[in-house]
């Protein structure tokens, strides 16, 4: 009995591989076309050049470099489960934390009630819903991106100490705590998923 748990959990695990596998190449085009709008529609880039070109330089290469591994087979995905899985958060991680610079820079560089502000929380929305969907099948992992992303927005907005930024910040929260229900949510139903095939 024990050995069939085992090689269940191992199952279960491999396929949340595959699951995040077949999720890279449509995420990174999203990562790209979303860091395009800000830096050719917003004052972004004209603003604050040389700091916007690193955090884009982050997003865009980071996202890039998963590109092959969204491309492995799943044959190749067993032979090194383990590589595959370091390399991909590895750049996950990255791409996570370039975004979240760039919002609280966001935060810090404008008012909040300006477009480029407004358009920084839609993009962390955005990206929290996307982590939830696509990365359900780890729900830590997709709790991590949650809580990065909206976290990186309510820390920002609360640094601003006004009574309008507690409110957003409490939105934002709100947002956040309906995300990890949905991901719990998601990962109960891959797993149920995987034990019935």
């Amino acid at each position: 009995m024990e050995k069939k748990n085992e090689d269940m959990n191992i199952y279960i695990k491999r396929e949340a591989l595959y699951e995040l596998k077949s999720k890279i190449v449509p995420g990174v085009m999203g990562h790209l076309c979303v860091i395009s709008i800000l830096l050719f529609f917003t004052p972004h880039l004209k603003d604050h050049t040389w700091a916007m070109m690193g955090f884009s330089a982050g997003i865009i290469l980071s996202s890039l470099l998963r590109i092959p591994l969204g491309r492995y087979s799943n044959d190749q995905i067993d032979a090194n489960p383990k590589l595959w899985k370091v390399l991909t958060y590895g750049l996950l991680y990255s791409t996570l934390l370039s975004w979240a610079a760039l919002f609280v820079m966001t935060l810090n560089w404008y008012p909040l009630a300006s477009l480029p502000v407004i358009l920084i929380a839609l993009v962390a929305a955005g990206n929290t819903a996307n982590s939830t969907s696509s990365l359900s099948s780890d729900p830590v992992l997709a709790r991590i991106f949650s809580t990065v992303f909206m976290g990186s927005i309510v820390f920002g907005i609360i640094l601003e100490g006004s009574r309008e930024s507690y409110s957003v910040a409490l939105l934002s929260f709100a947002h956040l705590a309906y995300h990890y229900v949905q991901i719990g949510m998601l990962a109960k139903g891959c797993r149920r998923c995987y034990a019935r095939d």
